[in-house]
């Protein structure tokens, strides 16, 4: 059985016990009835496209089955990975979603994954109704926290064009008052512009403080442009130009609307990082379409990254420490697939290696338009 997602999915089959093999075989109802309730229910969903709709969701719906399965090397379906945070972040940046929304996305999955257990037989008993719930409380949570760090981070930009905006007329005002000075005016009118000039300089140096927050990425850049291509033909051209046959690639072909030079640099970067900090052995690049979505995966084996850092190294200027570079071109990666309606989703343990997947709409232009703000 080869499902989507984060985890090594080679090695999924021999582990999951009997529920979570009868949990699989439902998948497509469970989501296809979630999405349903989901635009039923929540009005802002009404609009949404189907792959930004069901955006990580089939990623977590694989982990909930995996923690359910004793065997399998997986705690809790949050555990080493960012899959409900992506999708919290996703949220705030792509939809008129509120924070409820999100929490009531997550009440209506375990509605419609207990329903559908019942339509068809399969039994739960109390534990596993119980994990459920807590895997679902967790999930709230980490959605939650990254639907505020994006409003937040959308907020300060906000703040960060408005500075822009503001600075320009002011240096107007503010030469304009030195002119006034200049010309020796009359010692009431040289006053008010002395005056002028002071609060100008004051206001100028509030404005540059904000500014000095801001990270150089967040400058505007020229726009991209999405042309037809096949994701599978790209990671192969990419994976080719890595040396001593390290990457093997896999996967169907995948024909959509994407742009080739920022793909191709975003795939470089996840394989130099995956061929620098892996164990040696080879590095696997898996593509792969479900509803509508591309899926991107790279895979090698090596240290993991930790828990607690899943959610950093993907943010602008981040270093990781001695022996962990992760953080270096993973915020470029990020900010690729976000301008491509996407995610990056991190999976990363001892037992399973680290996975890095990028998903995106086969074709974005519905969600973004017919060009994007490049990525810096």
């Amino acid at each position: 059985m080869n499902i989507p997602g984060l985890s090594d999915t080679a090695s999924r089959a021999p582990t999951l016990s009997p529920l979570a093999l009868q949990l699989m075989r439902v998948r497509e109802t469970v989501l296809t009835s979630w999405a349903n309730a989901v635009q039923l229910l929540i009005p802002p969903a009404r609009v949404l496209y189907d792959p930004l709709l069901i955006d990580t969701m089939p990623a977590f719906y694989d982990n909930l089955v995996e923690s359910l399965s004793p065997d399998f090397p997986r705690g809790t379906p949050d555990h080493s990975n960012n899959v409900a945070a992506m999708h919290g972040d996703e949220r705030a940046r792509l939809t008129r979603y509120a924070p409820g929304d999100v929490v009531r996305e997550y009440q209506l999955f375990r509605n419609v994954l207990l329903a559908v257990c019942v339509a068809d037989g399969i039994a739960l008993q109390p534990s596993d109704i119980a994990a459920v719930n807590d895997i679902v409380d967790d999930a709230v949570q980490e959605a939650l926290a990254a639907y505020v760090r994006r409003q937040s981070d959308q907020r300060e930009r906000y703040v960060m064009a408005l500075a822009h905006d503001i600075r320009n007329p002011l240096q107007n005002i503010g030469m304009a008052a030195q002119l006034i000075q200049a010309h020796q005016p009359a010692p009431e009118i040289h006053k008010l512009a002395e005056r002028i000039t002071t609060n100008v300089a004051a206001t100028d140096t509030l404005i540059r403080e904000i500014l000095d927050d801001a990270s150089a990425c967040r400058a505007d850049q020229a726009t991209i442009e999405f042309t037809q291509l096949d994701m599978l033909a790209l990671a192969r051209d990419v994976a080719a130009s890595v040396p001593g046959d390290r990457v093997s690639v896999a996967g169907e072909p995948v024909m959509g609307f994407w742009s080739p030079p920022h793909l191709r640099r975003a795939l470089a970067n996840l394989l130099a990082n995956a061929v620098k900090y892996g164990d040696g052995g080879k590095v696997s690049v898996q593509v792969s379409m479900t509803r509508g979505t591309v899926l991107l995966s790279v895979h090698n084996g090596g240290a993991p990254i930790p828990p607690e850092r899943l959610d950093q190294v993907l943010l602008p200027f981040h270093r990781g420490t001695a022996g962990d570079g992760w953080g270096l071109g993973l915020h470029f990666v990020r900010r690729v697939a976000e301008c491509h309606a996407g995610t990056v989703t991190l999976d990363s343990s001892a037992e399973r290696g680290t996975t890095v997947v990028m998903d995106m709409p086969v074709d974005p232009r519905p969600v973004v338009g017919p060009t994007r703000r490049e990525p810096a």
